[in-house]
């Protein structure tokens, strides 16, 4: 991506224009041509051109698909956006999938599924910092993905994990 865009300061903190994945639906302030954006707000009242997007597509929506051999049973795949690593690594995510099919019950038992390396390292992912809080990890659900949604989102701190849901469009994109 930086060798398309010379002189512009693409990635940062390994986030291309701010996003964590490489490949996007919608957004389309990243691939659309300055001049279209510029039709779009004078024809359409469409949304102002940012100043940071000089010269895009910086974005694609194609995938990469690739073909993985060895894959035995156990093996999993976390597709997420770019919400989850805001909250969780990727160790965590993986360590909570794990953690969640070698459940031998659903519990309300709290436990984190980060090594003492991983727990030693400083977190890095943002919203946690934003929340100003400690990670709280919990297994009660009997959906994977709802399971990682939860501890995304305050996992064991149900007093975080309700403020977080309770607040209102438009300021919920910030937070969640």
């Amino acid at each position: 991506v930086e060798a398309e865009h010379p002189g512009e300061e693409v990635v940062k903190n390994g986030r291309t224009m701010g996003f964590a994945p490489s490949r996007v639906f919608g957004d389309a302030r990243y691939k659309w041509s300055r001049e279209v954006q510029t039709r779009l707000k004078k024809d359409f009242l469409g949304r102002s051109v940012l100043d940071s997007v000089k010269t895009p597509p910086y974005f694609t929506a194609e995938p990469v698909v690739t073909k993985v051999d060895g894959i035995k049973e156990g093996d999993f795949l976390i597709l997420a956006s770019d919400g989850l690593p805001e909250c969780l690594s990727d160790h965590e995510a993986v360590g909570l999938v794990g953690k969640w099919i070698n459940k031998p019950e659903l519990s309300t038992a709290q436990g984190d599924p980060r090594s003492a390396a991983d727990k030693a390292r400083e977190d890095a992912t943002p919203r946690h910092g934003q929340w100003n809080t400690e990670k709280k990890f919990i297994t009660i659900d009997s959906n994977a993905a709802t399971h990682l949604i939860r501890n995304c989102l305050g996992g064991g701190d149900q007093d975080l994990l309700k403020a977080i849901l309770s607040i209102q469009s438009p300021r919920a994109r910030i937070y969640r």
